[in-house]
Formats: C-alpha cells, sequence, structure tokens
C-alpha cells in the first residue's frame, strides 16, 4: 500500500534501537525523508551519508550507537540516504543544541519537518519507595518534557503552514495500567496521552494536521530480551525463553489476549501508519498496540 510519504521529512526520536529504529526503517522503506534522534549524553552532532536515495537523521548516545544504526539500515533498506545528530533530549539545552543540527538538515534537504514522532523514552523496574527525586525527574525530562520541547518547535510551523503534520507520541499500556514497579514510567506516559489530546485541539481547523498518541504493550526489545533470559534462568526454564514467556504472560500479564510480547515491527505499523497523509481522519486518539492487554470498549 502506498501511504504517500514520499517527500516528507520526518523526525523519529530515540531511533537507533528498539520501536525507534523500526519507524525509522519502515519510513525509509516508504521512500521518506526521516530525521532521527535518540537519548544521549554527548553534545549535539551532525553527520551527513550521501550516498543513499531517502534523507534520514538518526541520533544516539554516541558515534558508535549511530554508526551501527545506520549501516543496520542501509543493509535493510537499499539506497538510503541517513543524516546523524546526537543531542541530549533529556534536558532544553540538548533539545536546543539538537534542533540547531535538526535545521541544518532542513535547510540541505529543501523540506520542513513534517511528522515528528516522540518516541524517546526510559524506564525501569524498581519499587516506589527507591524511586529518588532525581529517578523522577529523569522521567519526566526524558519521557515528557523532550516531547513538549519538541512539540512546542515543531507544531506552530506545521500550523503555520497549514498543508501537512503529523505528531504521534509513543505512550504505553502502562499509561492505562498503572505498573506498581514502574509508577514513575507509567506516570510519564498517562501525561502524553492528555499532553498529546490538548495538542490535538490546536489543530482544529487545520488541513490534514493530526496529533495522536500510540500506546504498545509489552515489546521485545534488546532489554526485555535480558530480561526473559534471567527469568528464564531464575524460574527453572534454562534456554528456553519461549516457555519463559508463555509462563511469564500467564502469571504477570493475563489479560493479554496474545499472550507474548509485541515485536518492534508491530508497533512501527501502527506508527507509520498514523504518519500517513492517509491517515488525515484519525486525530487526537491513543491507537492501541498492546494485544489485547488492556480492558477497554472505547
Amino acid at each position: 500500500m502506498d501511504l504517500q510519504l514520499e517527500d516528507k521529512l520526518c523526525l523519529v526520536t530515540g531511533s537507533t534501537g528498539g520501536i525507534g529504529i523500526e519507524i525509522a526503517r519502515m519510513l525509509l522503506q516508504n521512500k521518506v525523508r526521516c530525521s532521527f534522534s535518540k537519548h544521549p549524553h554527548d553534545a549535539c552532532y551532525l553527520n551527513i551519508s550521501h550516498d543513499s536515495q531517502a534523507s534520514v537523521i538518526i541520533n544516539g548516545r554516541s558515534q558508535r550507537s549511530t554508526s551501527t544504526a545506520t549501516q543496520r539500515l542501509r543493509s535493510e533498506v537499499s539506497g538510503a540516504k541517513i543524516y546523524v545528530a546526537i543531542g541530549d533530549l533529556s534536558s532544553a539545552e540538548g533539545v536546543n543544541s539538537f534542533l540547531l543540527a535538526v535545521e541544518k538538515v532542513e535547510a540541505q534537504v529543501g523540506q520542513p519537518v513534517s511528522v515528528l514522532v516522540n518516541n524517546l523514552g526510559v524506564f525501569h523496574n524498581e519499587e516506589f519507595e527507591h524511586i529518588t527525586d532525581e529517578k523522577w525527574q529523569e522521567y519526566y525530562q526524558t519521557n515528557t518534557m523532550s516531547g513538549v520541547r519538541l512539540s512546542r518547535h515543531f507544531l506552530p510551523k506545521m500550523l503555520e503552514r497549514n498543508s501537512f503534520g503529523r505528531i504521534i507520541f509513543i505512550s504505553s499500556e502502562a499509561a492505562l495500567k498503572p505498573l506498581p514497579n514502574m509508577l514513575a514510567y507509567g506516570v510519564s506516559k498517562t501525561s502524553q496521552l492528555s499532553l498529546s489530546r490538548g495538542l490535538s485541539e490546536l489543530t482544529k481547523g487545520k488541513k490534514n494536521i493530526t496529533v495522536n498518541c500510540v500506546l504498545p504493550g509489552p515489546t521485545m526489545t534488546d532489554g526485555l530480551i535480558d530480561y526473559m533470559k534471567g527469568y528464564a534462568s531464575d524460574h527453572g526454564f534454562g534456554d528456553d525463553i519461549n516457555a519463559a514467556v508463555a509462563d511469564y504472560f500467564k502469571i504477570h500479564e493475563p489479560t493479554s489476549l496474545i499472550q507474548r510480547f509485541l515485536d518492534p515491527k508491530e508497533v512501527a505499523y501502527v506508527t507509520v501508519m498514523l504518519c500517513s497523509p492517509l491517515a488525515g481522519g484519525i486525530n487526537g486518539t491513543a491507537q492501541h498496540a498492546d494485544g489485547g492487554i488492556v480492558r477497554h470498549i472505547s
């Protein structure tokens, strides 16, 4: 299906692995020009590759992580043209530096960013009483304020152009189903729902400009693979990860209808669909991609 994303410049935060890199890959496969970023520890950095077809900005913590992601995408998408920007999106200063790099890409590509996917996020598995004020601030600054700052920059420009624009927040089923061992994460994800819906109100009457959330369920990213290996060992499953996953869902996620972890690609499919101009009738919503883990009828 042609998603009509040609000549669109997209920015996807947190895009060197997990759900973010899958969103990046699918956007590239639709021949868009894309921008990518991830929570890094380095100053803002821009690197341009000239030998590919689509235009993409990748971001990560370091030159090494972005180079690895660039190589992976080039091997999966023939002719991908990739840019690299490294910047700390968990602080105002970092976002400002990152936006300067993005503006250079916009000038070089000759297109403004018209799709922003706020995918960046951190999570930890920890008891409530052990979550320090500093940890709460980390969740808020990274998961919530990064999207606030980027949306504050890009949404007014989209509204002024009044032609096409997309802002998507990658939230979580934890926004609606708070987990006692991930409370700070859940609170930050719930705030994204309110933020997304509020921003969508600003698009009223505009031409094909939308703001939506995607709510993934538990997704098999690299971190969860390591966790499940430990779970398998601790619960007597040895190397049988499949048996460990079945046991985990039976005990810890009994409401899941698919009784497995989502593949990052499954979340990316939903996200890229919302990026398409064809999805102009979907606005102000929270799109579930959670395997039916949240029982609801709305």
